[in-house]
């Protein structure tokens, strides 16, 4: 059994076994369906099955999945996100979407850790795009509030961390700009270069605060940044770049990044996933030197 089977089973018990026993059949009408061909599967699946092939001559990308829900919000989000800052969707249907193939591909994972101050301006640059496009009427998006929420379940995760994370989460919620539409899950590997500009993929839309999704790509590549000597001086470094760069407090980010952190280990928890990199990168973050809080401006969110 590979990683990926084993997430989904780890996940989604008995379902997850009958959804990868039609993943074959499905797979095979839809090509007959949208007329692809030399179909295959990408490396590191985690939740979706995710192939590239051709239709006709174009570079494509077929990606389908057990939860039809979080698929049809990850379509709603590409169409808010329409333009030339988001992956182009071809087709789409209950289970699967077809998308346009980034070309020629690569990801901000190469960038790490040589031009890492590269990959964050790369990144910030393209998340203010985003943050700049009208938000949605009625969308149904779930908000930042309530994606945070889990922190207050009885999680296995030492009290001082989660003491801590539910106090940053509720002063940062309680002091947070206008909602704008996140990505939701803007690292490092959802970040590729498409001809020659960057585009994002597999959004995870919320509605929230902006400065959310730069503690999220400040967390990652995760493993790699954990394993890093340098780690402490990389999240310190990014955090004073983007600061500056955007105009954000550093304390407002620092706070985001260890809120999202100890978030990250509390879904690892609930999806039976090793939890050991995220309590790494939570310590990491919790001995880095303390951020104060700079002089308010009007070009802060704070």
């Amino acid at each position: 059994m590979n990683e990926f089977e084993k997430n989904l089973i780890a996940k989604y018990g008995d379902r997850g076994k009958q959804w990868l026993a039609t993943v074959p059949i499905f797979v095979k009408n839809l090509a007959h369906q949208w007329g692809l061909s030399n179909l295959k599967p990408v490396e590191d699946l985690t939740y979706n099955y995710v192939l590239s092939g051709f239709r006709g001559t174009q570079p494509i990308i077929l990606k389908i999945g057990l939860d039809h829900q979080e698929l049809e919000k990850e379509v709603k989000t590409l169409e808010c996100f329409k333009g030339p800052y988001a992956v182009k969707i071809l087709q789409y249907q209950t289970g699967a979407v077809l998308l346009e193939q980034a070309l020629p591909g690569a990801s901000l994972h190469s960038f790490f850790p040589e031009k890492d101050s590269h990959s964050l301006e790369i990144a910030c640059d393209l998340m203010q795009q985003l943050h700049q496009l009208p938000p949605p009427k009625d969308s149904g998006f779930p908000s930042l509030a309530d994606r945070v929420s889990v922190l207050d379940k009885s999680l296995n995760i030492p009290n001082n961390y989660l003491h801590k994370a539910r106090a940053l989460k509720t002063q940062l919620l309680a002091t947070a700009p206008p909602s704008v539409l996140l990505h939701g899950d803007f690292h490092h590997g959802n970040i590729l270069q498409h001809a020659d500009s960057w585009i994002v993929i597999d959004p995870q839309a919320v509605m929230g605060d902006p400065t959310y999704e730069l503690a999220i790509f400040i967390c990652n590549p995760f493993q790699k940044l954990i394993e890093s000597p340098d780690a402490q001086n990389i999240i310190t470094c990014r955090i004073a770049l983007a600061a500056e760069k955007l105009c954000i407090d550093p304390a407002r980010i620092y706070r985001w990044t260890f809120v999202h952190s100890v978030l990250a280990w509390a879904w690892s928890l609930e999806d039976g996933r090793n939890i050991e990199e995220f309590a790494r990168l939570t310590e990491i973050l919790d001995t880095l030197p303390i951020i104060e809080p700079s002089q308010p401006s009007a070009k802060q969110h704070d």
